[in-house]
């Protein structure tokens, strides 16, 4: 039998004379597989949004690996260190930072922030892309102008071209009144990146200017970024570079700098298959209760084409197509409503998060177009397998039992 009159033979069975409780269990069925879809669809993208844009955030505050002395002193003859991490084998290139905790206070905010220098010839430095005011540049490297994140730039009451007073520690150790340096700093841009530990407190300033207001002698260095040609070989790299530069260096790889962030991340990954195996189960089973409650009420139907000569492998057939059909309509509705949701959230960030307990302030999106591929192969496949076992019942029937069914 060729699928055009399995087609119709199919629709005539189910259609025809059906009784408000079988559509309406057509219905849920149905809705089961499209809520399914939605979910699996959203779920991953959601997921997947999360790792990319807090692997992303972090790229543009930390490098592949940052150099620290152990004590956390001074990194001096910077020149000489960077000629030696350079030797390593598969470093791309690196960038002395000098960072610095401080203080912004003015009439309507106090608060810590860090202060940090920011090599503007860095060519990995992607933060051009979440300038939201003025530009990302210095007038020159002993310029006193600062670049800062939009959320304490709302606290502080400020834009760019103000001016805000900076307090910076020279000395981390000793903290007193000779301890902290001050300068007056004038805003040069405000950047976004929606994660709040960094736009709330961290401040960009050039190199030279930094250096000298906390009094630091001329090549040195707080720490160093090292960026590398595959990031893959990372904790490779960490330990040649123990190895090769010895006591004091303590070189960490940026997925330890951030390790809280990817601990969140793989910590919400861990109930999602099973979660997921959970909406899909559900979804066929109502596939199955409904396709069962079919054979029930049109027992005296499949009788009687039984009699007019319908093999046993064709009513099968009747069986697993409306099985399938309804799990394709269900599972491609069910990704067309995901992608139109995910491609709002992606354009106008409808759905916000609060920054202090996710890390970003808008509901992270990435779609895999994959994804539609797997899961509507996915849940076809398991409808096609759970679809023969109400069409094993229907054919199990006899014309004799058909007619004696009441």
């Amino acid at each position: 039998m060729d699928l055009r009159l399995t087609k119709k033979i199919s629709n005539a069975l189910v259609h025809s004379n059906s009784s408000n409780f079988l559509n309406f269990s057509q219905i849920i069925s149905f809705c089961s597989v499209l809520l399914g879809a939605f979910a699996l669809v959203l779920s991953l993208s959601i997921l997947n949004g999360f790792d990319f844009e807090l692997r992303e955030i972090a790229k543009k505050f930390t490098s592949d690996i940052a150099l620290h002395t152990i004590n956390g002193d001074f990194i001096y003859n910077i020149d000489s260190i960077n000629k030696c991490i350079l030797q390593t084998e598969d470093v791309k290139f690196t960038t002395p930072v000098i960072a610095s905790e401080g203080l912004v206070s003015n009439k309507n905010y106090t608060g810590g922030i860090t202060i940090q220098s920011l090599d503007l010839k860095n060519p990995v430095n992607n933060l051009s892309n979440n300038i939201i005011s003025g530009r990302l540049s210095f007038s020159n490297n002993n310029a006193k102008e600062i670049i800062i994140g939009q959320t304490l730039a709302r606290k502080l009451g400020v834009k760019t071209g103000d001016k805000i007073l900076l307090y910076a520690l020279k000395n981390n150790e000793n903290i007193n009144f000779s301890s902290v340096a001050y300068a007056q700093f004038t805003i040069n841009a405000v950047y976004h990146t929606g994660m709040l530990q960094y736009d709330e407190t961290v401040v960009f300033c050039p190199m030279n200017t930094l250096g000298k207001l906390l009094e630091m002698p001329e090549n040195t260095a707080s720490y160093f970024e090292i960026y590398i040609k595959d990031i893959n070989k990372v904790d490779d790299i960490v330990l040649k570079l123990e190895d090769q530069l010895g006591y004091p260096f303590f070189p960490i790889s940026y997925y330890d700098m951030n390790q809280s962030i990817f601990a969140w991340i793989e910590l919400q990954k861990e109930p999602i298959p099973i979660v997921l195996a959970i909406i899909s189960f559900v979804a066929i089973l109502n596939i199955i209760t409904t396709l069962i409650i079919t054979v029930v009420e049109k027992t005296r139907s499949i009788g009687i084409l039984q009699t007019l000569g319908l093999k046993r492998n064709s009513l099968v057939k009747i069986f697993v197509f409306q099985g399938i059909r309804t799990t394709i309509l269900g599972s491609v509705v069910g990704c067309l409503l995901a992608l139109i949701l995910c491609i709002l959230q992606m354009s106008f960030g409808i759905i916000k998060l609060d920054s202090t307990i996710y890390f970003l302030d808008s509901l992270p999106i990435k779609l895999e177009f994959w994804y539609f591929a797997v899961i509507i192969g996915t849940t076809t496949l398991l409808a096609l397998l759970a679809s023969f076992i109400p069409a094993r019942i229907a054919v199990k029937i006899t014309p004799l039992q058909a007619i004696k069914f009441k």
